[in-house]
């Protein structure tokens, strides 16, 4: 008769306990706080995609080893997903943000505070990126940099932006919204 000690709760129920992990992973990432996807501090919007390219395909890695036994299959799948995962949080995004605008959404002036040219590796095709400045809410935002292709706006030059009422940091220049 063997002598057996009981095994810890998480290593006795392990692959149960990496499937809900995936689980609340995934909800996480499509559900994301607007605080954790518009934050203040630009080191916090990599969170994002810490979760969608290293935790999410190792706990369902866990999950799919734990529960097949096929290391090749398992690690096919999280490759796969990184891709997938990562797509369809992109469009998932853009959808929940398009919504913000049509609902709450408030046109005002923005400002070009910065330019910078863009060149492409591998091509003589280069394009300018501007910066935006505006108010809402009796608070100034910067938005990231956009798209001029045809350098159409200096700095100092006036821009419509359309802003959510109820999160600020939710925007998107005129020459982007699309409804």
């Amino acid at each position: 008769m063997k002598n057996k000690k009981p095994q810890p709760f998480l290593l006795k129920n392990f692959k149960w306990v990496s499937l809900v992990l995936s689980i609340l992973c995934l909800v996480f990432i499509y559900f994301i706080p607007r605080a954790i996807m518009y934050p203040d501090h630009s080191i916090v919007r990599w969170l994002s995609f810490i979760l969608i390219i290293f935790i999410l395909p190792i706990l369902e890695f866990a999950t799919l080893v734990s529960f097949t036994g096929r290391l090749d299959l398992s690690i096919g799948i999280a490759a796969i997903s990184i891709i997938i995962v990562g797509f369809t949080f992109d469009m998932f995004q853009d959808y929940r943000e398009k919504a913000e605008l049509n609902k709450y959404g408030v046109w005002t002036k923005s400002i070009v505070v910065d330019r910078k040219r863009s060149i492409s590796k591998g091509s003589s095709w280069n394009h300018w990126l501007i910066k935006c400045r505006y108010v809402a809410n009796d608070r100034t935002y910067e938005t990231l940099y956009h798209d001029d292709l045809y350098n159409l706006h200096p700095i100092g030059d006036t821009i419509k932006i359309i802003y959510s009422s109820q999160f600020s940091k939710i925007y998107a220049l005129a020459s982007e919204w699309k409804r």
